[in-house]
C-alpha cells in the first residue's frame, strides 16, 4: 500500500475524502424506490423461519444409504474358492 504524501496535511485528506464520499452518497433516490426497499427489508424481518424437522428426515436414510451399499457388495461379491 502506497504511504500518503507527507506535504498533504491529515485534516486535508479527510475533507477530501468525505467530500467523496458524499458525492459517492448523492444518488437521486425516488420516494417509490425508497418504498420498495423498506417493504423488501420489513418482508425479510417478517418472513417466518422454516421448521428444520423437515429436513431431518433425510438425514438417516442418507446416512445409512452407503452402509447398505457397502454390505450389499459384501453379500454379492463371489465367495472365495479353495
Amino acid at each position: 500500500m502506497a504511504e500518503p504524501k507527507p506535504e498533504v496535511p491529515p485534516e486535508v485528506a479527510l475533507q477530501r475524502l468525505t467530500a467523496l464520499a458524499r458525492e459517492a452518497g448523492a444518488v437521486a433516490r425516488t420516494d417509490a424506490a425508497l418504498a420498495r426497499g423498506r417493504a423488501r427489508r420489513i418482508e425479510e424481518v417478517e418472513r417466518p423461519v422454516l421448521p428444520l424437522a423437515p429436513r431431518r428426515g433425510w438425514l438417516i436414510p442418507a446416512a445409512l444409504a452407503p452402509l447398505l451399499a457397502i454390505l450389499g457388495l459384501v453379500w454379492l461379491r463371489p465367495a472365495a474358492r479353495s
